[in-house]
């Protein structure tokens, strides 16, 4: 949801998204709706046309790029928060940022509270605390972020 309280929803069926204002019943196709592809027009799984801003074409595991990204939060000012599945992590790309920061995980998989497997999910409560969902080992973990 937005500041204006539209709501917005990612369509994996038909590859786009697609946002809901206020007292409308009338969707409208903000991103891809164009077929499945690689082209910055089109959605492939995961504007009408785009800018890269986070990440790239090849998945890697630095920190200028991303491996099966599943979520992102966009704050007031421009920060990307971005769910990074098979890395396990949690990246914040600051806007205009040639690169990201891990906020969560990132130092392999596993059982214990620092590592993520599989994040699929993320939100922020209204302290600011960030909570990941941690599918690969079917858990949520809460995270302070300063």
């Amino acid at each position: 949801m937005d500041e204006n309280g539209s709501i917005y929803v990612a369509d994996n069926e038909n590859d786009e998204v697609v946002q809901y204002d206020i007292g409308d019943n009338e969707e409208t196709i903000v991103a891809g709706g164009n077929g499945k592809s690689d082209d910055l027009n089109q959605l492939n799984y995961d504007a009408t046309e785009g800018i890269v801003i986070a990440g790239g074409p090849e998945s890697c595991y630095g920190l200028s790029q991303l491996h099966y990204l599943q979520e992102i939060i966009v704050e007031q000012l421009g920060t990307l928060y971005v769910t990074d599945c098979l890395n396990g992590r949690v990246m914040r790309w600051c806007k205009d940022a040639t690169q990201g920061d891990i906020i969560a995980g990132g130092i392999g998989d596993g059982e214990e509270a620092n590592k993520l497997s599989l994040v699929n999910g993320l939100v922020f409560d209204s302290q600011g605390n960030l909570y990941v969902v941690d599918a690969g080992n079917a858990c949520v973990q809460k995270f302070n972020i300063t």
